[in-house]
């Protein structure tokens, strides 16, 4: 008999502790996620009604990415809820959509709108308790339609998110709005003071890495821009040195490009039938001619002395035909130094003429 007795109280001790251990290493128990509905967003008539599934599938996306519900289709809470009222006709919409919520276990509801004000949309979202009101409501701006599925997905995380780290949500996007408003502002005239000023202002935000992106490539678009310059200005100078040196010194063979007269009684003609070229020696301001200038026939026309001075050639000539006369010409030479542009006055029947000389090395002018 004590031994049935012994062998009982060591069962149940055993069972005893059997039942300890395996409550010991059961798993622990996973607490349910709130039940939440979510309603297809209203948009005003005069918006695309696309608008609508496509607002709601991205809240509820958001929503469901966080982990933190159960979502629960919008159809089938219209579903039943059209279920309660073909049930019981005189219960009201409103009563009708709290008894689908008590059926379905949904602890919340979620209700969104689009409206557009000018150019710019607004998306409002309201949260309501099992007796349908409203326990939080928020509110964003979007600035296209481009911008709403960003501007939805903000307002899910907001409404996700308990009151306090709501608050801390929006002072985080308000400060990126003002950072992508200032970031605006530099985008119009990025200077270097600009840009250094934005980076002082969001050191950290999501536009700091363009922002020094923008400001190395214009540090460094400078640094191009000064070597350039300075090349440029020693290509410029090397030219003025060469324009001087050339202009200084009218030495070496000419050719009489064009030159046509007119006579006092308005007739004009070319008095070279082709290009002429004659050869000018300087010394001490003065210059001397070599070589026909023009031959025509039987007037030929010599210039024999003039002076050059600060870029002006004067000269004389002497033409021989049936009478003899002399010409005054007046040139300027151009500013690289490789035309002279003249002007000649015959001293009989009124004749008067222009002529184009350009150094006969012309054609290796750089």
């Amino acid at each position: 008999m004590r031994t049935i007795q012994k062998f009982h109280a060591t069962l149940l001790l055993v069972l005893t502790l059997g039942a300890a251990v395996a409550q010991t290493n059961a798993p622990p128990a996973v607490p349910a996620k709130p039940k939440i509905g979510i309603m297809k967003f209203e948009v005003d008539p005069d918006l695309k009604p696309a608008l609508s599934t496509f607002l709601y599938e991205s809240f509820s996306g958001e929503m469901v990415a966080s982990g933190a519900f159960t979502v629960v289709d919008w159809e089938q809470l219209d579903k039943v809820q059209k279920v309660v009222a073909q049930a019981q006709p005189n219960v009201s919409p409103e009563e009708a959509r709290k008894m689908a919520l008590h059926q379905l276990g949904i602890e919340k509801l979620y209700l969104g709108t689009l409206t557009k004000v000018g150019s710019k949309f607004y998306l409002t979202v309201k949260l309501l308790n099992l007796d349908l009101k409203v326990e939080r409501s928020e509110r964003l701006p979007a600035a296209s339609e481009d911008d709403l599925e960003p501007t939805v997905v903000k307002l899910a995380k907001l409404l996700a998110a308990s009151p306090e780290h709501a608050k801390a949500i929006k002072a985080q996007l308000g400060h990126q709005k003002a950072e992508a408003d200032r970031w605006v502002e530099v985008e119009k005239n990025q200077t270097k003071e600009s840009l250094a000023a934005f980076l002082e202002e969001f050191p950290d935000g999501a536009l700091a890495a363009k922002a020094k992106k923008t400001l190395e490539e214009s540090h460094n678009k400078r640094l191009a821009d000064e070597a350039d310059r300075k090349v440029k200005g020693a290509e410029q100078q090397v030219k003025r040195q060469e324009a001087e040196r050339l202009r200084s010194n009218i030495d070496g063979r000419w050719k009489l490009v064009t030159t046509d007269a007119k006579i006092a009684d308005g007739r004009a003609f070319n008095l070279v039938p082709g290009p002429s070229v004659c050869e000018i020696e300087q010394k001490d301001g003065s210059i001397a001619f070599k070589g026909p200038i023009v031959k025509k026939n039987a007037l030929t026309t010599t210039l024999y002395k003039g002076t050059y001075e600060s870029g002006v050639l004067r000269a004389k000539a002497k033409v021989s035909a049936l009478v003899s006369a002399t010409v005054d010409i007046t040139g300027t030479i151009s500013e690289d130094g490789w035309s002279i542009v003249g002007k000649w006055n015959y001293a009989f029947n009124g004749l008067t003429g222009s002529a184009v000389f350009t150094r006969m090395d012309a054609e290796a002018k750089p």
